[in-house]
């Protein structure tokens, strides 16, 4: 079952930061298969306006933020007027065990698939889908 962004996406799984396009504005944090976990998994944020990252987390949740931290993010950013406003930008908080971090973007999934070889690049057609932002 696929979770939408206004579902909070937590995992025990350790993540870290995997590949951070500017062309693009692509991010992805990955936790590899290994160990107990046959699967690696990718979440993948595309047209990312505005991050403050760890390169490593423990664990993670994902949920979306406050208006209060919606503000701050803003603040700490320092974008135009235009650049973090409207619709159709995702406000995400990342938690951890660490101070939390932050992601603003369009478009946010993740995506699941067998082994530790598996390349960033993540479709629907090689990965499963696990968690996807929504905004019906």
């Amino acid at each position: 079952m696929t979770r939408s962004a206004k579902t909070p996406f937590h995992s025990p799984r350790s993540f870290q930061l995997w590949h951070y396009g500017i062309g693009h504005k692509e991010l992805v944090l990955r936790s590899q298969a290994g160990g107990q976990e046959p699967e690696t998994l990718d979440i993948v944020f595309e047209t990312v306006r505005a991050m403050k990252l760890h390169t490593h987390y423990p664990t993670l949740t994902i949920r979306s933020a406050t208006p209060e931290e919606r503000k701050s993010i803003r603040e700490f950013s320092d974008g135009g007027p235009g650049e973090l406003s409207g619709a159709g930008h995702y406000y995400l908080v990342l938690e951890s065990e660490r101070d939390p971090a932050f992601v603003v973007c369009r478009r946010v999934e993740a995506y699941a698939r067998p082994g530790a070889e598996a390349d960033y690049r993540i479709t629907a057609s090689t990965g499963r889908l696990v968690w996807a932002g929504s905004r019906a």
